[in-house]
C-alpha cells in the first residue's frame, strides 16, 4: 500500500541518517606506547648486572640463546617477571595483546593504529656487557623481531615509530647520518624492510644544510650555486631519523586527512636537515587544511621543534623518555602527554588508549585517571595479557593533574636554581675552554635551542639520556619542569644514572 511504502522509505532514511553519523562520529583508536627497553636476556632473580642497574642479563649470552629467560640456577625457564628491570620480550608482546583484545570487544569496526613513542632496546647494550656479540647485529636482531611482534597486531600503515635515545647506538642513533655506523643502518633497514617507512606521500626535501626562511607559510630556500639534490621520503628517514605518515584508515576534517610526524630527539634542536623537513612538511600539511601528531622521545627537545606559527596544527604532541606518565596538558599552545613506560623500570608502567574524532576536534587528550593501562600482576608470575588493567582513579604511584600542578609549583624555585647554578659553571668553563660550547661532553642548557639558526649540523646540542645539565631544564616551561622534577625524583632504583 501507499502507506506501507512511505514507512519503509522513511525506515530507509533512517537508516541511512544513522550510518552517515556513525561515519561522522567514527572514532581512531590509538594505542600509545613507550620505552619498552625490551631484554633478550634476562635473568630472573634480578641479577647479573652491575649494581644500580635496570637490567637483569644472565652471563652467558649468545646470538643463538636471545630471547631466552633463565631462573637463579642458570636453566633456561618460562620468563617470569621481577617488577622492577626492563622486561622480557614476552612481558613486551602482552601489551599489545591487551590492547588488541580490549578493542576487539569495544569497536572492533572502528580504525586504529600505534603511536610508538622511542627506547625498543634494553638498556646497557654496550659490547663490554654482551660477550663478544657485535652491538650492530644485536640491535639489528632486536628491532626486526619487535616489529615482528608489532606487525601480528598492526599493519605497516598503522604503525608510526620513533627512534629513543635507546635505539641503535645509545644516545646517538642518526647523529651522523647514513653510513657512519651499522647499528643506526641496521635499525633504519627494519623500519624500511617493515613497509613501516615509504615513500607513499612522494614528499620530496631538499639535502642542503643551509637553513630555510619562511614566507607565508612556504619555504624559500636561501639560494646557491647549484640546486642541491632532492632526498625522498626514506633517504631523508635513512640520514635524520624523521619521517611523516598520514593516517591512511580515517578521514580528517578535511580531504587532506591527519598526519603523524615522528622526529629524531637525539639530533637536539639544531640538526638543520631535520628542522627544514620539519617545517616543509608543518608548510604542506598547513596549505591542504590537516591536522599534525608530533612525537618526539624526549620532552626537553620535542616542543622546540615546532615553530610558533604552526602550533595551531598540532592536534597532540607526545614524549617518552622519563619513565612517568601525566595527564594531557596545554603548554604554549600545544598539547602535550607524558607517557609512561612498558619498562617495569618505571613509576608508571603502563600505556595510553586514546581516541579522536569529530567531536574531540581531531585533539588527543588523555587522562592520568581514565585513560591509562597498567599491569596489575605480582612480581615472580608469567606475563599475562589479562592483567592489564584501567589506572584505578585516584590510585598508583601518581602523574595525574593534581600531581602535576603540585609538582610544578614544588620544582620551580629549585629549576631556577639548578639553570642559574648551571649557567655559571658553563660560562666559566666556557672561558676557560675557549671551543665551542657544543663540543662539551656534557651539553649545556639552552645550547642551540632556536630552531631560525643556520647551524651546519654541529654534534647534538641535546645528547641523549637526560643528561645532567639538561635536566635542569626551563624554569618557565612545563614540560622542562616535569622532566626535571622525575629525574629528581627517581630514587626508586635511580632508574639508571640516564634513563
Amino acid at each position: 500500500s501507499l502507506a506501507g511504502g512511505q514507512q519503509q522509505q522513511e525506515e530507509q532514511q533512517q537508516q541511512q541518517d544513522h550510518a552517515l553519523s556513525y561515519e561522522n562520529t567514527q572514532e581512531l583508536t590509538l594505542l600509545v606506547s613507550s620505552d619498552w627497553h625490551s631484554a633478550p636476556w634476562y635473568q630472573m632473580d634480578g641479577k647479573g648486572m652491575p649494581a644500580g642497574s635496570s637490567v637483569t642479563r644472565f652471563r652467558n649470552c649468545t646470538y643463538d640463546n636471545m630471547w631466552s629467560c633463565f631462573d637463579h640456577d642458570g636453566n633456561q625457564a618460562q620468563c617470569r617477571v621481577t617488577g622492577i628491570n626492563d622486561p622480557p620480550r614476552a612481558f613486551v608482546t602482552t601489551h599489545l595483546q591487551a590492547f588488541s583484545e580490549k578493542r576487539q570487544k569495544r569497536s572492533p569496526d572502528s580504525p586504529f593504529a600505534f603511536l610508538f613513542i622511542g627506547d625498543t632496546q634494553v638498556h646497557d647494550l654496550n659490547a663490554e656487557y654482551l660477550n663478544g656479540m657485535d652491538p650492530a647485529v644485536v640491535v639489528r636482531d632486536i628491532i626486526n623481531a619487535t616489529l615482528a611482534d608489532v606487525r601480528r597486531h598492526f599493519s605497516p600503515e598503522q604503525i608510526f615509530y620513533t627512534a629513543g635515545n635507546n635505539d641503535g647506538p645509545h644516545n646517538h642513533i642518526f647523529a651522523h647520518g647514513k653510513g657512519h655506523d651499522n647499528e643506526t643502518d641496521f635499525w633504519a633497514q627494519a623500519l624500511i624492510a617493515h613497509g613501516i617507512v615509504t615513500n607513499d606521500l612522494g614528499w620530496t626535501y631538499s639535502s642542503s644544510s643551509s637553513s630555510s626562511v619562511e614566507s607565508g607559510g612556504r619555504e624559500e630556500r636561501t639560494s646557491s650555486p647549484r640546486p642541491s639534490p632532492l632526498l625522498s621520503q626514506v633517504e631523508l628517514f635513512q640520514e635524520t631519523g624523521y619521517y611523516v605518515k598520514q593516517i591512511s584508515n580515517f578521514s580528517g576534517p578535511t580531504e587532506c586527512g591527519l598526519f603523524v610526524m615522528i622526529t629524531n630527539t637525539n639530533l637536539g634542536t639544531s640538526n638543520t636537515l631535520q628542522n627544514n623537513a620539519i617545517r616543509t612538511d608543518l608548510a604542506r600539511v598547513e596549505d591542504c587544511g590537516g591536522y599534525v601528531y608530533f612525537l618526539g622521545h624526549h620532552p626537553m627537545v620535542t616542543p622546540l621543534l615546532v615553530p610558533t606559527k604552526y602550533t595551531p596544527l598540532i592536534r597532540g604532541m607526545l614524549s617518552g623518555h622519563i619513565h612517568k606518565a601525566y595527564s594531557t596538558f596545554k603548554d604554549g599552545g600545544l598539547w602535550f602527554t607524558q607517557v609512561g613506560a612498558i619498562s617495569q623500570d618505571a613509576f608508571d608502567t603502563g600505556f595510553y588508549v586514546g581516541r579522536v574524532g569529530e567531536k574531540t576536534d581531531f585533539r588527543l587528550n588523555l587522562n592520568y585517571d581514565d585513560d591509562l593501562y597498567i599491569y596489575t600482576d605480582e612480581p615472580g608470575n608469567a606475563p599475562n595479557a589479562s592483567l592489564w588493567e584501567l589506572r584505578p582513579s585516584g590510585g598508583g604511584k601518581g602523574g595525574g593533574e593534581e600531581d602535576h600542578h603540585m609538582m610544578t609549583i614544588l620544582v620551580v624555585s629549585v629549576s631556577i636554581f639548578a639553570v642559574v647554578v648551571i649557567g655559571a659553571v658553563v660560562t666559566a668553563l666556557c672561558f676557560r675552554s675557549r671551543i665551542p660550547l657544543w663540543y662539551n661532553p656534557v651539553p649545556a642548557v639552552g645550547v642551540n635551542v632556536e630552531l631560525e639558526g643556520n647551524n651546519e649540523n654541529p654534534p647534538p646540542s641535546h645528547s641523549a639520556d637526560g643528561d645532567k645539565a639538561i635536566r635542569a631544564g626551563d624554569a618557565t616551561s612545563s614540560i622542562h619542569k616535569i622532566n626535571d622534577s622525575m629525574m629528581e625524583a627517581r630514587s626508586h632504583h635511580e632508574l639508571q644514572t640516564a634513563l
